[in-house]
Order: C-alpha cells, then sequence, then structure tokens
C-alpha cells in the first residue's frame, strides 16, 4: 500500500527513503480503521498480497477519511506496516534473532 499510494501522489514507483511519510504524522483514527482488518487476527501460516491489500481495500478503508492528508496517510500506512509485522513477530515468534526485509528495507521512517 505504500507503492501504491505513493505513485498516486508522487506519480513515482515508491516512497523514496520514506520523505513523503516523514512529512506526515500517524492519524490514529484511520491507523485504528486499517489495523481492524480480520486478516490481521487469522493464524499462521498465513500469506497475502494484492488479492487483499490492494487499491480497493485502501479506497474502502479511506472512506470517512477524505481530509486526510496524502502525506498523513503515507504515515499511517508505515504504521499499519511497522505495528502489524512487529504484532506478528510478538505473538508468534518471539523468540526470533532476525528479521529480513525484502522491499522498503531503505524507507528510513518504517
Amino acid at each position: 500500500m505504500l507503492d501504491e499510494w505513493a505513485h498516486r501522489h508522487l506519480k513515482r514507483p515508491f516512497d523514496e527513503g520514506g520523505r513523503f511519510a516523514a512529512q506526515g504524522q500517524v492519524h490514529r483514527p484511520l491507523l485504528n480503521a486499517l489495523l481492524n482488518e480480520p486478516f490481521f487476527e487469522q493464524q499462521p501460516p498465513k500469506s497475502t498480497g494484492r488479492d487483499l491489500f490492494n487499491p480497493a481495500w485502501l479506497d474502502a478503508k479511506l472512506v470517512g477519511f477524505e481530509k486526510v492528508s496524502p502525506e498523513d496517510v503515507q504515515a499511517t500506512l508505515v504504521a499499519l506496516t511497522a505495528i502489524t509485522v512487529a504484532r506478528e513477530i510478538e505473538r508468534h515468534a518471539s523468540d526470533c534473532r532476525a528479521v529480513y526485509v525484502c522491499g522498503g528495507a531503505r524507507n528510513l521512517v518504517l
């Protein structure tokens, strides 16, 4: 979703270095709405991608949040990513010693 949102508003394929997100603030009510996704409560093993988290999903979640700035949406999407990954590690792999990141590794805000 980070790349999708950056593409919409920056006309670039991604938020280079997280600079777009860094201009915003996490919008807590929007973050709560995004976290209210049943997928996040499913037990592993699980996997998803654009089949669930796609532009239509994001647009549906943004209903009622039209006044949130694009930068704040980006910052909130970063928070969503970090929180959901951290929660899954804590719930299911609390003894892990390393997390390997593919994509987004250079996003300093993430």
